[in-house]
């Protein structure tokens, strides 16, 4: 987290935030299975299929790098406050997964952080993101037994796309 956080821009003034599943197990062995226990039933949308994982949360600078978050089974909602807590005078672009107009009003009194709902263009920058992160660093293909190893290699994969940013790499 210290790593992704030192390559990525925290000081920008524009931030996007972000939610999508990850999947470690199939539903049908999800309840036969003794590792993970504390894994959710999840939806993936793009495989119209069940699984038992977890919802990853990201918030995305102006650069395009990874620069906070969060992975668990609470809402989209619980963990961007969780990772807003840390944040001060910013402002957070969000789907309308996250609405809570009552949080975003006291976070803007507190903080100064205003959290606009949006669906246009800045939208497509993080599912793109998602899209690489799934598809070419095989952020949906992770399967282990243990929580210390998905996490290992979920925070792996997420270094490794800043770095892939801040070398300049071909992708």
């Amino acid at each position: 987290m210290v790593v992704m956080q030192k390559l990525a821009n925290c000081n920008s003034f524009g931030l996007i935030a972000d939610g999508t599943t990850i999947s470690v197990m199939e539903a049908i062995r999800g309840k036969f299975a003794k590792s993970f226990r504390n894994a959710r039933k999840v939806y993936s949308t793009s495989k119209k299929n069940w699984y038992f994982g977890f919802l990853l949360e990201m918030i995305v600078d102006s650069e395009g790098k990874i620069s906070h978050v969060n992975v668990g089974k609470e809402a989209e909602v619980k963990q961007l406050e969780k990772l807003l807590e840390d944040l001060r005078d910013k402002w957070v672009l969000c789907d309308k997964g996250n609405r809570n107009a009552n949080v975003w009003q006291q976070f803007w009194e507190d903080k100064q952080i205003k959290v606009k709902i949006t669906g246009g263009k800045e939208r497509q920058w993080i599912e793109n993101i998602f899209g690489f992160l799934k598809i070419k660093l095989g952020l949906d293909r992770i399967r282990v037994r243990k929580m210390t190893s998905f996490l290992s290699r979920l925070y792996a994969i997420l270094c490794s796309y800043n770095l892939i940013l801040t070398l300049d790499l071909p992708i």
